[in-house]
């Protein structure tokens, strides 16, 4: 009994595993967990690789995609139709040509929304930018056939330098967010990105410098003469109601009609009945439309907000004040 005891002893002391055994196993252990743990990483990391791969190819190509609709809208207006019927005797399709304007617009504004699903802070917030000024300053390019005097062509090359400024600024956001730029450019352009302010108001509504304004831009009275020379576009009579034009919304009583036609100037009256404050805020809004060739600015006082309705012959814009809708004397 005593042996088989002892031989009972003699097989589990075997099959211990002994001290360098164990710590063999424990090292196996450890390196296979180790080997695991580093497929996890590598994984990991070639996921977040191909991500970031992925995600600066999509912003390379937003970009590219966004800068080549920017330029296509600026070579559109600084030397597309409009610039080529500027050039023309009698500027022949001037009046026409702004109607590929919205076309351009509209290819900026479809460029834009990949930028905002991928693109990073400063590339979108540049692009925003442009495209605010394109939208709200894109209109004071393109005179009017009877309006493409000195202060128009003048408007239209400050309006073209601000866009090319923005589209420039752009252009840097870009480089700077792809980092083509080096990193003491991009931290140079970053501290003057932070600068800038947007594009500014080429025609700010101000009623003290509206009749200069409008002066300035050759609107005429009622009787296509030189308003300066016959004292403003005031008139004691009602001229406008002897317009053919079957509208409801001329036949209320009116206080001012700023009307103009294709291949001739603008033309204004103005009721003598108003107060200075009235006539000072309708000017204020004439100046707009004039500025904006009519197909912008925000006026406040014009009817329909600013709309406008046909005139007496084809082509022919109406924009007028109703009474009632006039500030307060």
């Amino acid at each position: 009994m005593v042996q088989i005891i002892l031989a009972t002893g003699e097989l589990a002391a075997a099959d211990s595993p002994r001290p360098l055994e164990l710590w063999t196993l424990i090292v196996a252990a450890f390196a296979a967990l180790a080997a695991v743990v580093a497929a996890i990483i590598t994984a990991v990391a070639a996921v977040r690789r191909d991500r970031s791969s992925w995600i600066r190819q999509e912003q390379t190509a937003a970009c590219e995609m966004f800068s080549a609709a920017m330029h296509a809208a600026m070579d559109g207006i600084s030397a597309g139709a409009v610039d080529r019927a500027l050039h023309t005797p009698g500027f022949v399709g001037l009046e026409e040509s702004f109607e590929g304007f919205s076309p351009l617009l509209g290819s900026v504004n479809e460029s834009l929304r990949k930028l905002l699903v991928v693109g990073e802070e400063h590339s979108l917030a540049a692009a925003v930018d442009f495209m605010d000024g394109l939208a709200g300053l894109g209109a004071l390019a393109y005179p009017r056939s009877g309006a493409a005097h000195e202060a128009a062509l003048s408007q239209r090359a400050a309006t073209i330098h601000t866009l090319a400024r923005l589209a420039l600024r752009a252009d840097f956001a870009f480089r700077a967010d792809l980092r083509v730029m080096s990193p003491g450019e991009r931290r140079r352009f970053f501290a003057e990105f932070e600068k800038h302010e947007g594009a500014p108001s080429l025609a700010p509504r101000d009623p003290g410098t509206a009749r200069a304004t409008l002066i300035d831009w050759r609107v005429r009275t009622w009787d296509f003469e030189d308003s300066e020379a016959r004292g403003g576009w005031l008139r004691a009579d009602s001229p406008w109601s002897m317009l053919r034009v079957n509208n409801t919304n001329l036949y209320r009583p009116l206080g001012a009609v700023l009307i103009i036609r294709p291949n001739m100037p603008w033309r204004a009256a103005i009721s003598s009945n108003l107060t200075p404050h009235q006539i000072a805020e309708i000017e204020a809004d004439m100046s707009l439309l004039v500025r904006y060739g009519g197909r912008g600015g925000k006026t406040l006082y014009a009817g329909g907000n600013g709309g406008w309705v046909d005139g007496e012959i084809e082509a022919e814009q109406i924009w007028f004040w109703q009474l009632e809708g006039l500030p307060a004397a």
